[in-house]
């Protein structure tokens, strides 16, 4: 095993297929078993020993399933006694089923083979019968108004401003601006409350995505700021993607250490655009018809309906995507290999153009301000495109042509990197230390040593001296680095800065 978190999903899975045990007890079992190893580890143990030690102490999966057959042997006579005895009094066999149904389940099937005439009995096995599927029916029913009630929050807190005056039409995009400031604070909380519904993680777990949320919102809306403004834009362009990644511990719950986990929520990411951006373009599409429709008969709704709907529609979209997204789990496999393999060559392309042209006119971002953000703008979306091949490549897949062209993007990117990082070193050396600088330069570090670990996990899986997995589980395990640096710009910058 290459990390400990595999080794404990191996030890789940093997306790999965042994049987017998309830989904609940498994859970606490693997609970039991993470505080073994973190008591271990903290005793100065190597993960790997720390893990042998633990497996020790709680037993084997076909062990400890056995002893678990012998406690719910005894529970499974119990109930099949009780509800021979109770066949014909449908008051105490409900009762019987709400203390533990699980056990009722096996005990009624035992109880059947004796009372095969029984009519309350055989009642309750078509009850039992059709359960999930009536409970499935109602579990999306009340999923569907989850995310509604989630849309319509998302509606109300948009509008809130408009008590204090502030509308819309206000945005300038600038460092004053209330929506430039919180466009993303209106449904990247409301995501993160979705996945602690539907995961219901730990206490532990929920406050920190809570204090989280709550500390950057308000670090970003009441913290001082003071003209020319850099810490203020620098905390606005920052705080989508420290608020993304805290949804992200909302997501992963109480799997938060495990890489897997870590690589699914980048591959959700990933999906969850795509639909968001299907679903805005489709509303585009609606705007554009509503409004020449109505211009057919002289009302220009324009205001209104960029202010309320176009507003309200652009906010509940990536909370309706991420419904879609766990509804239709895989589905975006259709098509997400389809856009890797138009849109890897041509970003490859042109970037070895841009780097070629760039190199035969002189072109330097030492010297231009604009140049050196364009670059950097391009290092994040090639980053972005580079992170969604790998997650939704397949693991049992051999090295294949897509493989060395996602390398090939990597190393041109590692390029544009090492280019803008003297940029940006020289500009220091020549204008002095400002917060823009300093976030600019942190952030083509993290880039490069991200992009380095890529190249090197890529060289090894071509030698076949690691499997693909090196590749995600380095992804996977970089992740901590960029929400700390997000954290150090939102929260740190401006009282590093003066606030200015």
């Amino acid at each position: 095993m290459s990390t400990i978190e595999e080794a404990v999903r191996d030890w789940r899975v093997r306790l999965s297929r042994e049987g017998g045990v309830y989904e609940e007890d498994a859970e606490e079992l693997e609970s039991h078993l993470w505080d073994l190893i973190d008591s271990r580890m903290y005793a100065g143990s190597r993960p790997e020993e720390a893990f042998r030690g633990a497996v020790e102490r709680m037993g084997e999966p076909r062990a400890i399933a056995a002893e678990f057959a012998v406690i719910y042997e005894e529970e499974f006579m119990d109930y099949e006694m009780q509800i021979a005895e109770y066949r014909e009094d449908p008051d105490a066999l409900e009762r019987l089923y709400h203390q533990k149904p699980q056990a009722f389940t096996t005990g009624l099937g035992r109880a059947l083979e004796n009372h095969p005439d029984a009519p309350v009995l055989r009642a309750w096995k078509a009850r039992l019968a059709y359960a999930p599927f009536l409970a499935d029916r109602r579990g999306e029913l009340v999923e569907l108004l989850t995310v509604v009630g989630l849309c319509l929050v998302a509606a109300i807190a948009s509008k809130l401003p408009l008590l204090w005056g502030v509308d819309v039409w206000d945005i300038d995009l600038g460092a004053r601006s209330f929506y430039a400031r919180n466009i993303t604070v209106f449904c990247f909380p409301l995501i993160a409350a979705y996945y602690l519904i539907r995961q219901r993680p730990t206490a532990r777990i929920t406050l920190a995505v809570a204090a989280a949320l709550a500390a950057a919102i308000v670090a970003v809306n009441l913290m001082p700021a003071r003209d020319p403004w850099q810490t203020r834009v620098l905390s606005i362009v920052h705080l989508p993607f420290l608020l993304w990644l805290v949804v992200g511990l909302a997501f992963s719950g109480k799997e938060w250490r495990s890489l897997p986990v870590r690589i699914d929520f980048l591959r959700y990411s990933g999906e969850l655009f795509i639909y968001t951006v299907l679903i805005l373009l489709g509303g585009l599409v609606l705007t554009g018809f509503t409004l020449a429709i109505f211009n057919l008969i002289g009302m220009d709704i324009r205001l209104f309906y960029v202010s309320w709907i176009g507003l309200i529609g652009l906010l509940a979209s990536p909370i309706v995507a991420t419904w879609l997204t766990e509804k239709k789990r895989g589905l975006a496999d259709n098509f997400a290999p389809v856009l890797s393999y138009i849109f890897t060559p041509l970003f490859m392309v042109t970037l070895v153009v841009f780097l070629a042209v760039t190199a035969a006119l002189g072109k330097s971002p030492w010297s231009d301000r604009e140049f050196l953000l364009m670059f950097n703008g391009m290092l994040v979306l090639v980053i972005a495109l580079v992170l969604f091949n790998i997650t939704e490549r397949k693991l049992t897949q051999a090295a294949r042509l897509f493989d060395v062209l996602n390398a090939v993007l990597i190393v041109a990117a590692l390029a544009v990197d090492a280019m803008a990082l003297s940029g940006v070193i020289v500009r220091l050396s020549q204008y002095g230390v400002s917060p823009n600088k300093i976030a600019v330069l942190g952030e083509n570090l993290l880039l490069l040593v991200n992009l380095l670990g890529l190249a090197w996990a890529y060289a090894r899986f071509f030698a076949r001296r690691a499997p693909f997995s090196a590749v995600e589980n380095w992804t996977a395990r970089y992740l901590p680095a960029y929400l700390g640096w997000l954290a150090v710009v939102v929260f740190l910058f401006p009282v590093i800065f003066g606030y200015a």
